[in-house]
Order: C-alpha cells, then sequence, then structure tokens
C-alpha cells in the first residue's frame, strides 16, 4: 500500500507465529527490490501484525520439506532465502522503519536488526546504548533517552513522513 511518498509493506499470516515461509521471505524480498526504480517512495514502514511481528522461521512450512530431495545448488539456493531478504532490505535507498509490535524473534530480529547494521557507527552506538540502558533502567527514564537518540539519529524529513504513515496505519 502507497501513501504519497511511503510504501506500507505488511506482513500477516494465519498462523499464531506470524511465521516467514520460505514464500513470505520471497514476496518480502520482491517488496523491497521493487523501490529499485522507484524515486517517488521516500521512506518503506514493514509492519507485522497488531500482536506481534514475527516469531521467525515457520517450522511448519511445507516447502522445508523438499529441501533433502533437491540438489546441491538447488539446497544452496533454498537456504539463502533469509540472507537474500535481509540484504534487499539493507540495500533499499528509502529509509526503513520496521514498526515492531508485540514479539519479534528470530528472522523477524535479523530483518529489524539490517536497518540497524546499515547505519553509520554514531548510530548503531546509540542504538547499542538505548538497547543496554533500557535493561537496566525504569521505563519513563529509557522513553527520555530515546526521545532524544531518535531525535539526533533519525531527524529527517523522510523520517517524519513514514512515521505519519505508521502511525496512520496502526490499530488503535
Amino acid at each position: 500500500m502507497k501513501k504519497s511518498h511511503v510504501v506500507v509493506i505488511r506482513f500477516e499470516r494465519d498462523n499464531k507465529a506470524n511465521a516467514l515461509s520460505r514464500q513470505v521471505k520471497y514476496k518480502l524480498t520482491e517488496a523491497a527490490r521493487s523501490s529499485e526504480n522507484d524515486f517517488e517512495t521516500s521512506a518503506i514502514v514493514l509492519m507485522g501484525r497488531d500482536d506481534l511481528f514475527s516469531l521467525g522461521r515457520d517450522l511448519k512450512d511445507p516447502s522445508l520439506a523438499d529441501i533433502e530431495q533437491l540438489g546441491l545448488a538447488e539446497r544452496r539456493k533454498a537456504i539463502q532465502v533469509g540472507p537474500r531478504l535481509t540484504k534487499a532490505f539493507e540495500e533499499v535507498e528509502p529509509v526503513t522503519i520496521c514498526a515492531i509490535e508485540g514479539w519479534c524473534v528470530g528472522g523477524g530480529v535479523a530483518l529489524a536488526a539490517t536497518r540497524i547494521a546499515a547505519m553509520p557507527p554514531v548510530q548503531v552506538r546509540m542504538v547499542k546504548q538505548g538497547i543496554n540502558a533500557f535493561a537496566n533502567t525504569l521505563n519513563h527514564a529509557t522513553t527520555a533517552m530515546d526521545s532524544d537518540q531518535l531525535a539526533l539519529a533519525f531527524s529527517s524529513k523522510d523520517r517524519e513522513e513514514g512515521i505519519a504513515v505508521f502511525l496512520e496505519c496502526r490499530h488503535p
């Protein structure tokens, strides 16, 4: 769904874990790569379900059962689906916001961390400080520090537009 200069990519599975099957990974990779020649998009908001982002790889994915019968080259390609997905989001030009609501485990974390890894070292250090502080302080102190760090690290028109669209799409 595209709103102004922001593309919202939402994945919602019918399973309990909002798990990432191979098919979902292919579709998310394709969605990320579709922005390569889109010069109008300035931000991408990646959203899972309202109650959780994702609990990682779909362990009940029927396409995993046939991997044993594939040849070596096909198996190599099959196991690279996740890394290709994270690389696709790492390489996109628009600002990417992973709107994580609820649990985020495994492949969901890898997908979100891709954007952190693509940041300049100062921003990565700020994110790490925020995570460490969150584990050791009260919520209100962490929220204040988080707000300051986000203002410093992500102050741009693209970010503001992306956040506005995320808040508009978010269910209360």
